[in-house]
């Protein structure tokens, strides 16, 4: 009697305990609106709440989602980010925490009576273990998974993904509900819902990994663009400093000419003439890395044609243990954002581009104009909006500077908006 009382009780207490790893599992990965104490608070607070509700009003729980709507407000409630995407976590962690729990229950039961002592017995200890090493993975690796599911998808692809994710659950819900003990059919069944999430969760990350790519590729032509073109203003430059040599002669005899005169005025307004056609022909030379340098002289360009104010101090050395590439995607990104606000019709436009380097880092600063809206909170939600839409360049930028265990740091102040970037050099220093 008393086993089948704890059986009861144990069938009862499954869909809690999916929402409890749920709920850690989320706290772990998403970014909270409130203090860790502060939502681990809310959130026992609310779950013990509907709990004690539903015993005392003795209803069972027949709804998809323990504890209906209000759980969906409470989570929302609880964390930052994309509505969809804080739906879409719940219900991943809730198919993956129920989805562990169900297959430990039937596959127990081929060989153990549900309500045996031996069944209660193997079924507490396997939940114990496998869900303490579930929060083990989740801490280490959560964020890093989540990040990947959360880089890229529109507003109408996360639907698609929320949609999915709901009818994958409910049927694991249901499947928990109506299977019969040693039933082959109903595990069957349980294995294909599983798989179907698996697949499913696979053709996301797979589909933004793409989209992600297919970005870099095009900046990655767009790097070698701008080189090619700086490379054709060399060749271009090169041949117009040969002419000058060889003509060089003929504006030394009219010096010499000149100055054998006496006219001394109109020797020098010659030589101010030329010299000044010189420096116009000189490139500009911001740092001794010649790739870094070929990007800034095209930014530098397109600053000069829309009449931006721009200062450039780039105290980068010909080699770096960081790659050329991964420095492109960052400065580049940068500039093109400062580029853009720089665009509208300001009081003031200016750009300030600082990059320095010490024995173990890297860092990128960027200071620009930009308009009296808040274009803090506009890049800050754009560092989480897909690949391929608004904010494109933060987000590459971001995933840079995890790459290299970072910093990305953005501020406005009045009308100066503020990036700063910290690579830091993996075990290496500065040749």
């Amino acid at each position: 009697m008393a086993g089948s009382t704890w059986s009861s009780l144990l069938s009862f207490e499954l869909s809690y305990i999916a929402i409890v790893i749920a709920g850690l599992s989320m706290i772990i990965c998403l970014q909270r609106k409130f203090s860790l104490a502060v939502t681990i608070f809310i959130y026992i607070f609310f779950a013990a709440l509907v709990y004690f509700i539903k015993i005392i009003s003795g209803y069972a729980d027949k709804l998809p989602v323990p504890g209906g709507l209000p759980y969906i407000f409470l989570v929302i409630f609880l964390f930052k980010g994309n509505i969809l995407k804080i739906l879409f976590m719940l219900f991943f962690q809730l198919i993956v925490s129920s989805s562990l729990i169900v297959i430990f229950c039937m596959s127990i039961c081929f060989f153990f009576p549900p309500d045996s002592a031996q069944y209660l017995n193997l079924m507490t200890i396997l939940l114990v273990l496998v869900f303490f090493f579930y929060i083990l993975l989740t801490l280490k690796h959560g964020r890093h998974i989540t990040e990947k599911f959360f880089d890229g998808g529109s507003e109408k692809d996360w639907t698609l993904y929320l949609i999915s994710t709901f009818i994958i659950y409910t049927f694991l819900f249901f499947i928990s509900k109506i299977h019969e003990s040693g039933s082959i059919l109903h595990f069957a069944s349980l294995i294909f819902i599983i798989w179907s999430f698996a697949i499913l969760c696979y053709a996301i990350i797979n589909a933004h990994d793409k989209t992600r790519n297919q970005h870099e590729a095009n900046f990655a032509r767009e790097i070698i663009a701008s080189g090619e073109g700086h490379y054709q203003r060399m060749t271009e430059l090169l041949t117009t400093f040969r002419m000058l040599r060889h003509d060089s002669k003929y504006h030394q005899n009219v010096l010499l000419d000149l100055l054998h005169k006496g006219e001394t005025n109109k020797a020098i307004e010659y030589l101010s003439g030329q010299q000044a056609q010189f420096q116009q022909l000189v490139p500009s030379s911001f740092c001794e890395n010649q790739v870094i340098n070929a990007l800034l002289v095209h930014y530098a360009g397109q600053f000069r044609d829309l009449s931006v104010e721009y200062v450039f101090n780039a105290a980068i050395p010909d080699k770096l243990p960081v790659s050329d590439y991964d420095i492109c995607i960052v400065i580049g990104n940068l500039l093109e954002n400062a580029l853009t606000a720089n665009r509208k019709p300001l009081a003031e436009r200016k750009i300030i581009l600082e990059i320095t380097t010490n024995v173990k880092q890297l860092i990128i600063k960027t200071e620009n104009t930009c308009d009296e809206s808040n274009a803090l909170a506009e890049a800050e939600i754009a560092m989480t909006k897909q690949l391929g839409g608004k904010g494109l360049g933060l987000r590459s930028v971001k995933i840079v500077t995890d790459n290299y265990n970072g910093i990305l740091y953005i501020n406005q102040s009045n009308n100066i908006f503020t990036a700063e970037v910290l690579l830091n050099f993996m075990n290496s220093e500065i040749n």
